[in-house]
Parts: structure tokens; C-alpha cells; sequence
């Protein structure tokens, strides 16, 4: 046993039993198993014993003990109403208190939609794989998130240690793997969703439905969850990430073409994000992981943009001369290109680095916070981030202590901070959103529009649902086509109506109970409590 390779890249890892701390759990089994008397000190690396601390301040600061440099230790009463695993909670919802929330009940959900959208195409297998990879994330998140199976006693093996304070004592009593293990699940849900989201018409065409209808005047004010998912997602909904003002038609058969020239969602491979066609985007949380928590690392397309770390990379990169223009410009780079498909100009790219040296001359020489403060928010002004001008760096020391070293560690991580605030519960909440009640609505939606069209036995629904054999295995693809295709007058008011009256919010399938607003004045965010009510405030 002390031989076994427990790592994560072992043959063990498919065998899940914890998440956010596999690679620690790893070592320390790997120790255990040690014979006796083999010393395994070299074996135990300074990152092990940084985890190990985390983990117990975590408990500690929680119970409301820790240390003061001043004062030594400091006890207090614990925050009041938190909980290690509240979060995990809301992420879960195991008893389904919160509808349109829990990723649990989302796949459920799933399930009955496929199954009739599968009734319809007749086709019982046609969302077999993408189901089963929902189901496959599903099951471990039930058994090894949150909770263990082994607080149940399971027959063969010793109780849980816990067992005469709270059988679920390792996470109850882990702020740290509490928060480790969400990040991970995290990271997880969002990549099969994804997967998921990318195979199956609906989302697309319901955007471009959508779309085309509130630029028409049909539907007066945009409907909250599908206008947020275009703004997140403009690449993944439409060409080159161009909202259409017009020539909707056309927009749309760029997509649905790409749609039809595919093979059939129930024979695609469901395990290799990267090669979606439509939903490419990564969260930071995806970027890090897969770059192995090296900034530095993460490919110039996976960038997330706008973001402190994008204007890092802008800063980071080399400038040259346009043979052309004679003008300065950044090197054509693939982190480049992605940022003028966003429609930013060669100029405006030069001003955000410009900027960014800028503060990185008064990281050098300048020991005021204010000064670097006014750069700081120039920089992200220029970026569209007015949103984050709370950010606050520590203080530098002597002028030209660090030499040619712009920025610590320590001043890197405060700036990451606000781009991982903004992906898991912030401005651009990418890992707060629950994609899977996402495409569940996107799939509602069009029943609502076949259902209604079907009573009225309207002409496009006719021709699409029970005629032309061209849209027999991609009736929804079809619907939106024609209905496009057409502009029937009728199709397209029913179609508004359904919109309308399902007005649908973004907010209503976020994981937390709120998202932060950076701003300047203090908000009260998901499971977080003002500065004012809790001197300990964890996680």
C-alpha cells in the first residue's frame, strides 16, 4: 500500500470520494501508508504544510479564535449564522427549497425536457449522452459534495470519527474544503453544461428569436435572462460575436447551417470542452484550474475579457510598429485578435497598455496608495470596469526597494481577487449562473410556442411540424428558421406573447441568494454579512 499511486493522475482518481482537496488527501494517504520507521519528511513540500494551515485556521477563525501580531489571540463569538457548508448548500439545494436554483433538481428537470423533446423527433436516445453526463456530475455531487456516504456507516469500514458530535463533522467542521471543494464542483458544472449547451439548437435559437424581436418592436422591453445570456455569450450566439440590428435571416441560417452540418446530439462525444462549437468561453475558475492555477499560463483565447487579468496580458504584451500605418500597436497575438472581436481598436488597445505601464511606474517609485488608486481607476474607466474602483492595494515600501519588480505577489493577488469576486458572484457572474435551468427554459420556451401555434394550427407550425420532411429530425431549428424565414405576422406576435408573459430573470438562477455589486458602498452579497454586523467573516 505504501507503493499506491493516490494522486489525482493515478489509476485511483476515477474512484471519487472528496472534492477540492485531492491532491492534499492524495499525500496524506500516501503517508499513512508509509511502512514504519521510512522517513518521509523530504516527501512532505512547503505547499503541503501552507494547505494544512489553511485548513485549520479555517475551523479556528470560524469558531472565532485567531491571531493578532498586536494582540496574540483573540476570542470572540463566532459569526453569527455562518456555516462551513452554506454555500455548498445553496450551490446544491438538496431539498429543492429554492426552485430554478440547485444544480440537483436543474438535472432532474433536464431529464423530463429531453425525454419530450426526444418523444417529439422520435428519437428516445437523441439526448441519451448528453443526460448521462449530467447525471454522471449529479451523482458524485450528492455523494462526495457537501456530504460524505461514509457519515451513513456503510457496512466494512469504521464509523465516521465524528460520529458521536456530527456524523458529517469533516465538512461540517472545514470552512476550507467547504470552499475548496464549491470551487471545483464549480468549475465542473460549468464545463458539462457547456458541453451540454453547445449540443442541443434551443439556446441558440431562442437568443436569435429574441433578438429579432425586440429589434423589430414586438417585444418592448428585452427579456432579463435571455438579454443577460447575449451579453455574456455574443461569440457563442452569433457570428463573430455581432448582435444583428438587421438581416436576421441571415444571421440565423449562419447559425442553424452550422447546427444541421453536424451529426445528430445523441451521437456527439461529450467530454472535450474545447472542441465546442458555439460556447468556447471559459470561466476563470475553468481558465485557472486548466492552467494549473498559473496565471501566466492561460492561453491568450481563454483570457476572460473585460478583466484586471486581461489588462495584465495587454500589458504584458509587446509592442510593434505597423509597417502600414507607422503607428504603435500591440504584436498580433491570439489574446489580441479576441480582444477587437469585441469591437476595440488598435488605439484603443495602446491606451489600456499605455496605461497599465503607467501604474506600473508608480508600482516602482511611489509609496502613496492613492496615487497608484487614481491610475488604477483610469485603467479600469478605460476597460468599461467603473464597477471595480474599490479595489485597494497594499501599501508599497521604500521607493526602488523591489527594483525592476513591479508588482508583489501579495499586490497580484489583491487585483486577481476582484476578477474571481466577478466570475463566482460578481459583475460578470460567468460561474454563478445555473446553465442547466438555462437550457431548461430555453426548451420550455419552445413548447410554450409549439403548443400555442399548434391550437391555432398556424401556418409555419403546420408546414414544420407536419409536412416538410427537411426539419423531421431539427423541428425547433426549423420553427425558428421559418418563422424568421416568413415573418409571419401571426407566428411571430404568439411567439412575443409567450416571451413576454414567461418574463424570465437572470437573477432567478443564480446559485446565491444575491450577487456583489462592487461598487464603493458596502452591499450585502450572497451569504455575506456587512462590515458592520460580524468582526469574523470566513470564506
Amino acid at each position: 500500500m505504501d507503493m499506491v499511486d493516490w494522486s489525482p493522475s493515478g489509476p485511483w482518481d476515477k474512484h471519487r470520494r472528496i472534492y477540492g482537496i485531492k491532491e492534499f488527501a492524495a499525500v496524506v494517504t500516501h503517508l499513512a501508508f508509509q511502512k514504519q520507521h521510512v522517513d518521509f519528511r523530504r516527501k512532505i513540500m512547503p505547499h503541503h504544510v501552507f494547505q494544512l494551515q489553511c485548513i485549520v485556521d479555517s475551523m479556528t477563525v470560524s469558531r472565532g479564535w485567531s491571531l493578532s501580531i498586536l494582540r496574540g489571540h483573540v476570542l470572540q463569538p463566532p459569526a453569527r449564522g455562518f456555516r462551513p457548508r452554506r454555500d455548498v448548500d445553496l450551490f446544491l439545494d438538496r431539498e429543492n427549497e429554492r426552485v430554478g436554483n440547485g444544480f440537483l433538481q436543474a438535472v432532474e428537470i433536464f431529464k423530463q425536457m429531453s425525454e419530450k423533446d426526444s418523444l417529439l423527433h422520435g428519437n428516445l436516445t437523441r439526448h441519451k449522452l448528453n443526460y448521462d453526463l449530467l447525471e454522471a456530475v449529479q451523482y458524485d455531487f450528492i455523494n462526495w459534495l457537501g456530504e460524505s456516504k461514509y457519515m451513513h456507516g456503510l457496512t466494512g469500514i469504521p464509523q465516521s470519527r465524528f460520529a458521536s458530535s456530527n456524523a458529517n463533522g469533516l465538512w461540517e467542521y472545514s470552512p476550507f474544503l467547504c470552499g475548496t471543494g464549491l470551487e471545483e464542483a464549480l468549475t465542473e458544472s460549468y464545463r458539462c453544461s457547456i458541453l451540454v449547451m453547445d449540443r442541443i439548437p434551443e439556446p441558440i435559437m431562442i437568443i436569435h428569436l429574441h433578438n429579432m424581436l425586440v429589434q423589430k418592436g414586438y417585444i418592448t422591453r428585452p427579456v432579463g435572462l435571455y438579454a443577460t445570456l447575449q451579453e455574456l455569450y455574443p461569440e457563442a450566439f452569433f457570428a463573430n460575436g455581432i448582435v444583428p440590428k438587421s438581416n436576421f435571416r441571415e444571421a440565423l441560417d449562419a447559425r442553424a447551417a452550422q447546427i444541421s452540418r453536424r451529426r445528430s446530439p445523441h451521437s456527439q462525444p461529450v467530454s472535450d470542452d474545447d472542441r465546442n462549437s458555439f460556447f468556447k468561453k471559459k470561466s476563470l475558475l475553468m481558465a485557472l484550474r486548466q492552467a494549473d492555477w498559473d496565471i501566466d499560463c492561460i492561453p491568450g483565447a481563454d483570457v476572460p475579457m473585460p478583466s484586471i487579468t486581461g489588462t495584465m496580458k495587454i500589458g504584458q504584451t509587446k509592442v510593434v510598429v505597423d509597417p502600414t500605418t507607422g503607428k504603435k500597436r500591440l504584436m498580433d497575438t491570439d489574446f489580441v485578435r479576441s480582444i477587437k472581436t469585441t469591437g476595440k481598436t488598435d488605439a484603443d488597445i495602446m491606451k489600456i497598455h499605455a496605461i497599465w505601464q503607467e501604474l506600473q511606474e508608480f508600482l516602482r517609485h511611489e509609496s502613496e496608495v492613492f496615487q497608484m488608486q487614481h491610475i488604477t481607476n483610469e485603467l479600469l474607466t478605460s476597460m468599461n470596469l467603473e464597477g471595480y474602483k474599490h479595489i485597494s492595494l497594499s501599501k508599497r515600501g521604500k521607493p526602488g526597494e523591489r527594483g525592476s519588480d513591479a508588482m508583489s505577489t501579495k499586490e497580484l493577488l489583491s487585483m486577481l481577487r476582484v476578477d474571481l469576486v466577478s466570475d463566482v458572484c460578481g459583475d460578470i457572474p460567468i460561474s454563478s449562473f445555473n446553465y442547466v435551468w438555462g437550457m431548461i427554459n430555453c426548451m420550455m420556451m419552445f413548447i410554450c410556442f409549439e403548443d400555442k401555434l399548434e391550437s391555432c394550427r398556424n401556418p409555419v407550425y403546420v408546414e414544420v411540424y407536419e409536412k416538410d420532411p427537411l426539419w423531421e429530425t431539427q423541428k425547433r431549428v426549423g420553427l425558428a428558421t421559418m418563422a424568421m424565414h416568413t415573418q409571419d405576422e401571426e407566428c411571430l406576435r404568439i411567439m412575443a406573447k409567450e416571451f413576454t408573459d414567461k418574463r424570465l430573470g437572470f437573477m432567478s438562477h443564480i446559485y446565491w441568494k444575491d450577487l456583489e455589486q462592487t461598487t464603493d458602498k458596502p452591499t450585502k452579497v450572497a451569504g455575506q454579512r456587512l462590515p458592520e454586523e460580524d468582526t469574523c467573516v470566513v470564506m
